[in-house]
């Protein structure tokens, strides 16, 4: 890099004299490759601080480039795919997954928070099993064949794995498979309610395949609002896959029970305002967490440099004692 000077005389003020000129000072330095070194500052995991401000997570990166106009592909065909692509787009999935940029500070972070709220993991999946148990003790009778399958087969056998999946940190390291078993896990209880209210004819009872014997399925939106919310702040579960949950129940709502009873439509109507407040109000908490521990990680760091700095100045006093003693 070159920083060229202006002619500028220099005057000493012992000899009243004119210094000779400086023409031009050149500077022959790569800038570029301090910067970058100089500005990345690791703490003890490897993180970067100044990447793990809130402002560093990949869903609200927001630079020109994403915001510009590629008319090179079929985005760019017209302003309202431009909108959808590069301002719907990142909006969406920033909603779904702030990672941090740092894929070390991520890692950590992770693992961090895990282990944080491992007990009340633990405690959330303890719930799931009492949760069953009063399915089982409750089931108003007579007891179909359905009922019993469900009761005594499938619920039973997507809600004792979880259990051992938190013990040995399946939210951690498996999260894919683990977050698949969970969401199937929750929105059982919610999706066999609404089949069965359609198979024993509850609304219509000319389609009835069995009799509904005595419920009154008033424990429907239990399922689908406690157990959720339990997943999603107890037991790791991610928004998208919750939200696909969500989905998978309003549609057959809307396809099996409000053809036959329009009324039920004012309950799925709280039920997707609920469910949009409930994935939100997780979204904030997350981000809010997130906050938190870059906060955490640059005060680390800053006291890491601190201390060392005394250090320094301790060494530097007693090579000066030494020297002068």
């Amino acid at each position: 890099m070159r920083a060229a000077v202006t002619p500028l005389a220099c005057w000493c003020p012992f000899t009243d004299e004119m210094d000779e000129y400086v023409d031009e000072v050149v500077v022959d330095r790569e800038w570029s490759d301090e910067i970058k070194s100089s500005s990345i500052t690791h703490s003890e995991h490897g993180g970067t601080p100044e990447k793990s401000g809130s402002n560093h997570l990949a869903g609200t990166n927001t630079d020109r480039e994403s915001l510009a106009i590629h008319p090179e592909s079929c985005w760019g065909i017209s302003p309202v795919l431009v909108f959808l692509r590069w301002r719907a787009w990142p909006l969406i999935l920033s909603f779904f997954s702030t990672p941090f940029l740092d894929e070390k500070s991520e890692a950590h972070y992770v693992k961090e928070n895990w282990f944080m709220r491992k007990n009340l993991a633990l405690f959330s999946s303890a719930f799931l099993i009492v949760n069953w148990v009063f399915g089982i003790a409750f089931v108003p009778t007579p007891v179909v064949l359905m009922d019993k399958i469900f009761f005594y087969g499938l619920a039973p056998a997507l809600t004792f794995p979880i259990i051992p999946m938190v013990m040995y940190d399946w939210p951690r390291d498996r999260r894919i498979l683990y977050q698949i078993f969970l969401v199937t896990s929750v929105w059982i209880w919610s999706v066999y309610q609404v089949l069965f209210i359609y198979l024993c004819g509850n609304y219509k009872p000319s389609t009835s395949r069995f009799t509904c014997g005595g419920k009154d399925f008033l424990s429907m939106f239990y399922y689908t609002s406690g157990l959720q919310t339990i997943a999603l702040f107890g037991l790791k579960l991610h928004r998208f896959p919750a939200m696909l949950g969500a989905l998978v129940f309003f549609l057959l709502s809307c396809v099996l029970i409000i053809p036959e009873h329009v009324a039920f439509t004012r309950n799925i109507v709280n039920f997707a305002c609920f469910q949009g407040f409930l994935l939100y109000v997780h979204y904030m908490r997350e981000n809010s967490e997130r906050r938190l521990y870059s906060l955490r990680d640059q005060l680390k760091v800053q006291f890491r440099a601190t201390q060392k700095a005394q250090v320094n100045e301790r060494k530097a006093a007693d090579s000066k004692r030494r020297l002068t003693s």
